[in-house]
């Protein structure tokens, strides 16, 4: 009997060689949505303590009006945010399409991309100290992995048979996360003109 952490790595390796197949198969897990959120959070938080390692303790977002400094914390919320919203998106993006994802399913998705995303972030860096002078081209093959992983779970999510209602799927729930975001931001006041 394989362990566990056989099991994880012969996943993480099958989302980015067949992630068709991989999809199906995290699909046929069903887990309920309590645990879904429970591995969005813990998957945050691995996130955050990562890049607190690689970027000194704190996270910058670029914003108009100057960089806003996240503390590991701070970091690990606004992602765990970003997962649910993204998934809601991907949900209604792929509805709007004739897709059949579930909002539950779409964050099981979501939380195990952002799995994906950390793996090959790691071989990045360990690749990157090995041969700096390929950190770049390391950092667009990274790029290029993700977005096969997304657009093949995607398709598997929502039932596509092709990738044409997968990519405008994706479109859509990005502008959804657009306008979500615009909105949640004017709320907080982040991003608005200051009164002269």
């Amino acid at each position: 009997m394989a362990s566990s952490g056989t099991t994880l790595l012969n996943m993480l390796r099958d989302s980015v060689t067949t992630p068709r197949e991989a999809a199906t198969r995290l699909l046929a897990i069903r887990p309920s949505l309590g645990l879904v959120l429970q591995g969005a959070a813990l998957v945050s938080i691995l996130d955050a303590l990562l890049l607190g390692v690689l970027a000194g303790g704190s996270f910058a977002i670029p914003l108009p009006e100057g960089d806003m400094i996240l503390n590991p914390f701070n970091h690990a919320a606004l992602l765990l945010c970003s997962l649910v919203l993204s998934a809601g998106a991907l949900q209604a993006g792929g509805q709007v399409l004739g897709g059949t994802g579930r909002f539950d399913q779409a964050l099981l998705v979501v939380v195990w991309l952002e799995v994906v995303a950390i793996a090959v972030q790691l071989v990045q860096v360990v690749a990157a100290l090995i041969l700096p002078p390929l950190a770049p081209l390391l950092g667009l093959a990274g790029l290029v992995v993700l977005l096969w992983c997304v657009l093949n779970f995607t398709r598997i999510l929502h039932g596509f048979p092709g990738f044409g209602r997968t990519v405008l799927a994706l479109v859509v729930g990005a502008l959804i996360v657009v306008v979500a975001l615009s909105a949640l931001f004017g709320i907080f006041g982040v991003g608005a003109t200051p009164d002269v």
